[in-house]
């Protein structure tokens, strides 16, 4: 794909307000390339709701309707005491489930660093639920990923 697809697919996904800030700051010739490439996304009904619902759509919220497989996926390999940091944040649906998927040994320090740890400060707790939040797998946060990358996939042939 070349460079003036792959930014048009990047800013497809955004506001038109939005689009229009990051066009503003291109050379008019990227920006006309740019405006035809968005145009042809639209006439060929690639919609902006999947990301901008997934964009509007908090992490927290995405985090609380996840399964505990799901967040296993993204935490198994990390440090038990980011483990227990992120259970410290607040009282995850999934979270005794998650927790259960833990091998015993990583369980017990996951459960020795939750003992142990203060309170997790405010910016610590927005970045690693974002970070978190980020990783769970496409298709746990836009249902129907498949098909508009197949959709991507034949634009850009």
């Amino acid at each position: 794909m070349n460079g003036h697809k792959q930014a048009a697919a990047a800013l497809h996904g955004l506001s038109t307000a939005d689009q229009d800030k990051v066009l503003a700051e291109l050379p008019p010739a990227d920006q006309d390339i740019l405006r035809g490439y968005l145009a042809e996304l639209s006439a060929l009904g690639f919609a902006r709701a999947p990301a901008v619902a997934a964009a509007a759509r908090p992490a927290a919220s995405v985090l609380r309707n996840a399964s505990a497989e799901a967040l296993f996926a993204v935490l198994a390999q990390e440090p038990a005491g980011l483990v227990a940091q992120f259970l410290a944040l607040e009282a995850w649906p999934a979270g005794a489930a998650l927790l259960a998927l833990f091998p015993g040994p990583q369980r017990e320090r996951i459960s020795a660093a939750q003992a142990a740890q203060g309170p997790v400060a405010p910016a610590v707790a927005r970045t690693l639920v974002e970070l978190v939040a980020g990783r769970l797998p496409a298709a746990a946060a836009a249902p129907g990923w498949r098909a508009a990358l197949a959709k991507v996939f034949r634009w850009t042939r």
